[in-house]
């Protein structure tokens, strides 16, 4: 499998969500249906194709900022906004993990995930290889890798000067497709650069529907990522 040409990059993304006022971190969706963050320099095009028949998207700016089962678990801890591996009380922020979830409309308890993480630490020097293993170790709940290597294959495509990674695994009662797209150095507050992982995850208990793999190359197709994130408002700046 293959990423594709269709994951698009360096669009100006501040165009997009110039009208958005929930929290820079958080995001939201826009009238025409985009998810779009201002924080991490991302978006979705939810109206892409047959998503939004398919998938319901849970908007972040609308959900509880309490944990909730079933729901992105809502953070005011400090996020690393520099990738300098320090935490400081001013960087601390309202976020959600995953960045983004959505719901499948045509299958029972088939969910897709979108994380944005700033690398830092060993990490921000890891190899997109050594990224999606550990992707897959957490998120499949899987100790060692060696167990799912039977079960999965992975392919490198350059997109636009990026690498991404794709992946399937089959765990006792799951199946999975999992994407790890290096954005790269993004242009952020204070025009700091950083390394971010952007993490595509889509998942379904066992019997798995068929066309699983193809809603996963569809969110693939919808995202949009840039090599800047959106200017900061004078509130934020405040």
């Amino acid at each position: 499998m293959t990423v594709g040409r269709k994951l698009l990059f360096s669009l100006p993304l501040a165009l997009i969500v110039s009208a958005c006022t929930t929290g820079r971190y958080v995001g939201s969706v826009g009238r025409d249906g985009t998810y779009a963050n201002r924080g991490y320099g991302f978006a979705l095009r939810v109206q892409h194709r047959d998503l939004h028949r398919r998938w319901a998207l849970l908007d972040p700016s609308k959900l509880p900022t309490v944990p909730t089962p079933g729901l992105p678990i809502p953070s005011r801890d400090a996020l690393d906004r520099d990738g300098d591996g320090m935490l400081s009380v001013g960087e601390s922020t309202l976020h959600f993990d995953p960045t983004v979830r959505l719901l499948s409309k045509t299958s029972t308890g088939a969910r897709a995930d979108i994380r944005v993480e700033i690398l830092s630490g060993p990490a921000k020097g890891a190899s997109l290889e050594q990224l999606l293993e550990r992707a897959l170790r957490l998120w499949t709940r899987t100790p060692s890798i060696t167990q799912l290597a039977a079960q999965h294959g992975a392919e490198t495509d350059p997109v636009s000067g990026r690498m991404a990674k794709v992946t399937t695994a089959t765990t006792a009662n799951w199946r999975h497709h999992l994407a790890v797209i290096d954005q790269g150095t993004v242009i952020v507050e204070e025009r700091i650069g950083r390394r971010q992982l952007v993490t595509v995850h889509v998942y379904s208990p066992e019997p798995a529907p068929t066309d699983l793999e193809q809603d996963f190359r569809m969110m693939l197709e919808a995202l949009i990522l840039s090599r800047r994130a959106a200017p900061e408002s004078v509130m934020e700046r405040w």
